[in-house]
């Protein structure tokens, strides 16, 4: 059961230079997904599964989002369905998009794994989002397998085609998200498989990303920036890199900065950089407040590309 003390961890600010000040709406429990990405900076899917269920209720995310909307001061510009687990597989998402829009005008957007795309009843809910972020990584079944690491049975050709269908049916934006891993799907026979697929779906841009926090899996490496230039380039004038991008602090300080932080973690690995640009609180309260947690045993320091992240003690497992 949700209650109103539990909202924290359903919503919350996440700041993005995609999205501008995005409420996280988190309707799937950490971790259950299609998918077990090699490169997930969640970690591993400890939920491996495509069949749907309603987690969280249309009923009790409406009424949480009412309160909130009631209590908080509104100054957001989009509420995304994100989080740790895909959330598609949320069997009244069609309800809670239908509920938003008699709630607020602010659209509604959807980052899906787009894993679960091919099922006519998943492509009807998804219509009713404004913005529309799925995910394609490979177009080829082997390298899908080998990135995604899918249930079995998920055919990546049978995805494209939901997207397909799902495009000619959209009148909103769809953004196609490209996460692309050193020596899996950046070869120049997967860019040409990419170049087709994406002929084929005709998304409004293509985002492309690469491996920029701590993997679920060590061997899943970043591509390097002129690589991407030229992925992005054969891609055509859709594509974009976003990948390491640096956020803008637009999110006022909070007096209860500890519990802004662990909300903050919960979502990905951040670096201490990242709390202090998305949080908008002074460097020397975060850092005192990060000490705080790691002495608690509630976070932990981990690295990646000599990077130092922090993460949730809980999600390491």
């Amino acid at each position: 059961m949700v209650t109103h003390r539990d909202i924290r961890h359903i919503f919350g600010p996440v700041p993005s230079r995609r999205l501008g000040l995005s409420l996280g709406l988190d309707v799937i429990p950490a971790k259950t997904c299609p998918f077990d990405c090699i490169y997930c900076q969640i970690g591993k899917t400890n939920h491996h599964t495509t069949r749907p269920d309603n987690f969280v209720t249309a009923a009790e995310l409406l009424e949480e989002l009412r309160l909130f909307l009631d209590q908080a001061d509104c100054n957001f510009d989009c509420l995304t369905f994100s989080g740790s687990g895909e959330p598609t597989l949320n069997s009244e998402l069609e309800d809670m998009l239908i509920g938003i829009r008699q709630l607020t005008d602010k659209p509604s957007v959807v980052i899906t794994g787009g894993s679960l795309m091919a099922e006519a009843t998943v492509r009807r809910a998804l219509r009713l989002a404004d913005v529309v972020m799925p995910s394609l990584d490979s177009a080829v079944q082997a390298t899908f397998e080998a990135v995604n690491r899918p249930v079995p049975g998920l055919v990546v050709a049978e995805i494209i085609r939901g997207m397909e269908i799902f495009r000619s049916e959209f009148s909103g934006q769809m953004r196609l998200e490209v996460l692309f891993v050193k020596g899996y799907n950046d070869r120049p026979d997967e860019i040409e498989a990419f170049k087709s697929a994406i002929e084929r779906i005709q998304p409004d841009t293509i985002e492309i990303n690469t491996v920029v926090r701590p993997p679920a899996e060590k061997f899943a490496l970043t591509v390097c920036l002129p690589d991407l230039e030229q992925i992005r380039d054969a891609l055509g004038h859709k594509a974009r890199i976003i990948a390491d991008f640096k956020r803008p602090a637009t999110v006022a300080a909070t007096p209860h900065l500890d519990l802004a932080i662990t909300a903050v973690i919960s979502r990905r690995p951040v670096t201490l950089d990242d709390l202090v640009s998305s949080l908008g609180a002074p460097y020397s309260e975060v850092v005192d407040n990060l000490k705080m947690l790691i002495s608690k045993g509630m976070v932990q320091p981990t690295y990646h590309d000599q990077k130092e992240y922090y993460t949730l003690v809980q999600t390491l497992t």
